[in-house]
C-alpha cells in the first residue's frame, strides 16, 4: 500500500477471518457443511472470506436474517448468473424482479397459499399422483 492510498476499515476487516486466501475449492468440497465448521471454529456469527476471489462475509443467525429483508438493501439485479436464470427461473421470475414489481408477484403467490388454497393444491397434487400411481404397473 503506498502512502496515498487511503484503506477505509469496512465490515470484512472488522470480523474473523477464515485461514486461507480464498476458500473456494472448499467450499466446493464442503458444501453445507462449509459455513457452521468456519463459524464453529473462530466461534462467530459473521465470518470473512474469500470465494473465487471475492470478499464475502458468511453469516448466520436471527440478525443476519433479518438484515436480508430490509427493504432497499440489497437487489436481486445480477444476483444469479444468466446460464442459472435459464436453467432454473426464466428472466421474468420473481427472483429477478425488485421493488414494487417484486412486491406484486409476491403478493400474487402468497394468495395461493391461504388455508383453502393449500387444501385445493393438495387436492389436485394427490389426483396426479394416484392417476400416475394407476399408470406404473403397465409400464
Amino acid at each position: 500500500m503506498t502512502s496515498s492510498t487511503h484503506h477505509h476499515p469496512d465490515a470484512f476487516d472488522a470480523v474473523p477471518r477464515a485461514p486461507g486466501f480464498d476458500l473456494s475449492t472448499t467450499f466446493l468440497k464442503e458444501g453445507y457443511a462449509f459455513m457452521p465448521r468456519r463459524h464453529a471454529a473462530l466461534g462467530s456469527d459473521v465470518f470473512a472470506t474469500r470465494l473465487m476471489l471475492r470478499r464475502a462475509l458468511c453469516v448466520r443467525g436471527e440478525d443476519a436474517g433479518r438484515m436480508f429483508y430490509q427493504p432497499g438493501r440489497f437487489t436481486r439485479r445480477h444476483a444469479l448468473p444468466a446460464t442459472t436464470m435459464a436453467l432454473l427461473q426464466d428472466f421474468g421470475s420473481v427472483m429477478a424482479l425488485d421493488g414494487e414489481a417484486h412486491k406484486k408477484r409476491k403478493a400474487m403467490l402468497m394468495s395461493l397459499f391461504g388455508p383453502l388454497e393449500r387444501q385445493r393444491l393438495v387436492g389436485l397434487a394427490a389426483a396426479e399422483w394416484r392417476t400416475r400411481f394407476a399408470q406404473w404397473p403397465g409400464k
